[in-house]
């Protein structure tokens, strides 16, 4: 509370809070019919509440990144980006760059900027190298669509 104007908002400017016609109240919500994954509780002297799945709750979308543990684990998404810090030479990100490229034709800036190593296949073109496995970028989108579970 400032002590100069008796004000409650700090800065010491006064707002005042207008009277809201009665057109203008609270409208009344009706959720989605198709909306199978939150609660909404609704009257005079509560708000409406969203409660989502857990799997939901924090990421709406999947970072397309994929890494594999040293027993030979997937992860794909958010875990895969957590593991980079610890494991970047198993952890995969910026494939869609390297899909249907030779490795001559690939710019410095994007082998600059990944943690991999890539090598050139039989016709030359660019293969993603983990130990002695050597994986395609063409065939990327299987491995990371298999892991998903909805």
């Amino acid at each position: 509370m400032d002590k100069e104007t008796g004000d409650m908002w700090s800065g010491g400017q006064a707002r005042k809070l207008a009277k809201v016609p009665p057109h203008q109240k609270k409208k009344k919500y009706t959720p989605p019919a198709n909306d199978k994954y939150s609660i909404f509780i609704q009257s005079t002297s509560y708000n409406r509440v969203l409660v989502p799945p857990q799997r939901f709750l924090y990421e709406r979308t999947t970072p397309s990144i994929v890494a594999f543990t040293k027993d030979g684990k997937l992860l794909v998404g958010g875990p895969a980006k957590h593991q980079h810090v610890t494991n970047p030479k198993r952890t995969f990100y910026r494939v869609k760059g390297l899909m249907r490229r030779k490795k001559s034709e690939l710019p410095s800036a994007i082998l600059q900027n990944i943690s991999f190593p890539v090598t050139a296949g039989k016709n030359g073109e660019a293969i993603i190298q983990m130990d002695d496995k050597e994986f395609y970028p063409s065939k990327w989108r299987e491995i990371t669509s298999c892991n998903f579970q909805l």
